[in-house]
């Protein structure tokens, strides 16, 4: 197996992989088009060339030429940059993906000279909770956007 991640602009596959993705995540929590429509599973192509032309990176994660998952990153200033989109397909998780997504985009934004990286989950997904945790990420603050039915649990990780 040949893994290799490239930043991609490929809006049709990039769609089909955040929105299976997240499509576990919104059954798990009954997150629905009605109740969260700004949830990922929920994603447009509309919402990914919007994310593009507001200058966030997407990187895909590819076995051969298929694409198995993939991450955004946005810079915000000159030292904060946000991830977002961190997806990997169903069938192609616990390999290790997602890490490598993640290794990658802090790689970036380590390389362009970012110092504070800051994610927003869920609050109720208490293992992706750990999982960022373990990655070094930590909660500063908690957020109930009143689109949204659930809290937003913002973290942050330092760079040195």
């Amino acid at each position: 197996m040949n893994l290799l991640i490239k930043r991609t602009k490929d809006i049709d596959v990039l769609q089909q992989v955040i929105a299976c993705s997240f499509q576990t995540v919104a059954d798990q929590f009954g997150l629905t088009s009605d109740n969260c429509s700004t949830n990922p599973a929920f994603i447009t192509q509309q919402h990914i060339f919007n994310a593009i032309e507001n200058d966030a990176l997407f990187f895909g994660l590819f076995e051969e030429e298929h694409m198995a998952g993939c991450v955004s990153v946005k810079r915000e200033s000159d030292e904060i940059y946000t991830i977002t989109r961190l997806a990997v397909l169903p069938a192609k998780r616990h390999l290790g993906y997602g890490t490598m997504l993640l290794d990658y985009a802090v790689d970036h934004i380590h390389k362009h000279k970012g110092r504070i990286i800051s994610i927003g989950i869920m609050d109720q997904n208490r293992v992706l909770k750990s999982y960022y945790e373990a990655y070094g990420f930590v909660e500063v603050k908690k957020i109930q956007p009143t689109s949204l039915p659930f809290v937003v649990c913002i973290m942050q990780k330092h760079l040195s």
